[in-house]
């Protein structure tokens, strides 16, 4: 696991760095990409492995505490390895949800270390996903410029939101998962009530005509605040 006083981020290009959470400076440079993806105790951490085509994960309650899980399935009697695009941790930790290249959703099982569920939903590139406060539901944003919502116990489709003209780059539920908001490159970020999945606004603070748009959204840990 990491040392005290030590952080892992990500710079710009994607690879990740150990930090020294006093100076800021790198320390050690980790093997791999991100996304970086964290639970809500803190106690897990994953990433995508230096293959691309493989889940690292770093849990401090483990005996093991990093191990890495590649995301292969059976195709036609073949196995086959998976581009990873996207992460996320479900709020207890207890499953990584993995977006790739060919729009397949992917659930990793982090006790077992191993695949439990998986389900093309999309011919599009899965470029984000979040959890649900409560671990229930998937949203998934992707290159085809859709919000899919999807059940996390059985993969299963429980809402589709229209309204981006373009790829939807990031997700995040509100704290009290009574919000989602969506964002891409078209530069507009739109709320979704999430009882009757309906768009309750839309902010286009971001120019659309400059590349990429917005890149990130995260609600602040009391749901006041919105980061983009």
């Amino acid at each position: 696991g990491l040392e005290a006083g030590r952080v892992l981020a990500a710079d710009q290009s994607g690879k990740l760095h150990v930090l020294d959470a006093s100076t800021g400076a790198s320390v050690e440079q980790m093997s791999g990409w991100a996304p970086l993806a964290r639970s809500h105790q803190g106690n897990k951490l994953a990433w995508i492995g230096e293959s691309g085509q493989s889940v690292e994960i770093l849990d401090r309650d483990a005996a093991t505490k990093r191990a890495s899980i590649p995301v292969a399935i059976d195709l036609s009697g073949e196995e086959a390895e998976l581009d990873i695009v996207s992460m996320a941790l479900s709020p207890s930790g207890d499953t990584v949800a993995v977006g790739t290249g060919d729009g397949r959703l992917v659930l990793i099982d982090t006790r077992g270390r191993r695949i439990s569920r998986q389900r093309v939903i999309s011919e599009s590139v899965l470029w984000s996903l979040a959890f649900s406060p409560d671990g229930k539901q998937i949203a998934v944003g992707g290159s085809d410029s859709f919000v899919r919502v999807i059940g996390a116990s059985q993969l299963e489709d429980v809402a589709f939101l229209s309204g981006h003209w373009n790829t939807v780059f990031s997700l995040d539920f509100s704290p009290d998962g009574a919000t989602l908001v969506s964002a891409g490159r078209d530069g507009v970020m739109r709320f979704w009530n999430t009882g009757a999945w309906q768009e309750t606004m839309a902010l286009s603070r971001h120019a659309a005509d400059l590349d990429p748009g917005v890149r990130v959204v995260a609600f602040d840990e009391t749901g006041d605040r919105l980061y983009s």
